[in-house]
């Protein structure tokens, strides 16, 4: 691959299109949502202002429509630029812009989601097949998350280990079908939502077992296997915390 260097030619079109590509990115859709069902994203759940977090704290439904915001960011610059003829080295660098405008949003302190819907926008227009496929297993993996699912059937399925199956997967292919947007654009993506992942709190790796920490952020995106209580979950202790102190009195 060819490493996308910075447009050599400072056009007013390239420039543009690049703030334009961050300012897209810093829009919060999923954190706005949860403001409208109350909810403050970067206070409940894993704290994530992602669609994600979204749908595990307000629903299936709106979660679903988060991500749907959030990957039609990634979508809309992408089509943008193959409209306005951009050269592949130069959508690398739009697309890393919406991107990273997700992750280090601007309207909230420079600090974001994952980036992962964002992502999977572009790569559905770059190779539909394997968008889809992925999407569906990141479904599947929230239905068990959602549902509690995966601790009946004890497995360490959820959406965090879903999307980095699905990071592997991608970038695994990329490096293989070489000298195609979708394969270079693939690759420095999914570079850059596994480098997220692993520096979303760097403070972290100061305590003893950092090496651990750093497994379980890459995989599991949080720094322990433990994980949040979801609000399905969470209904369920308060229904049977009430079920006890009737029994009580």
């Amino acid at each position: 691959f060819n490493i996308p260097t910075i447009p050599s030619m400072i056009q007013t079109q390239t420039l543009l299109l690049l703030a334009f590509s961050y300012f897209l990115g810093s829009l919060p859709f999923a954190y706005l949502l949860g403001k409208f069902k109350k909810l403050n994203l970067k206070q409940v759940g894993t704290r994530n202002p992602g669609a994600s977090n979204l749908m595990v704290q307000a629903g299936i439904s709106i979660g679903i429509l988060g991500m749907l915001l959030d990957a039609s960011k990634g979508m809309l610059v992408y089509w943008l630029a193959s409209l306005l003829g951009a050269q592949l080295k130069h959508r690398v660098w739009f697309a890393l812009a919406v991107v990273s405008g997700h992750c280090w949003s601007f309207f909230l302190e420079f600090k974001g989601g994952r980036g992962v819907a964002t992502a999977a926008g572009i790569l559905f227009l770059l190779n539909p097949t394997v968008g889809l496929s992925i999407f569906i297993f990141y479904m599947f993996a929230g239905f068990l998350n959602y549902y509690g699912i995966y601790k009946v059937l004890s497995l360490p399925i959820d959406n965090a280990f879903a999307t980095f199956i699905g990071i592997i997967w991608y970038v695994g292919l990329s490096s293989i079908q070489s000298n195609t947007p979708a394969s270079t654009i693939g690759l420095y993506l999914g570079l850059l939502l596994l480098f997220r992942r692993i520096t979303i709190n760097p403070k972290e790796y100061k305590h003893p077992g950092f090496y651990k920490i750093f497994i379980y952020r890459l995989v599991y995106d949080r720094p322990t296997l433990q994980k949040p209580i979801n609000r399905l979950e969470k209904k369920w202790k308060e229904l049977q915390s009430q079920q006890l102190d009737q029994s009580l009195t």
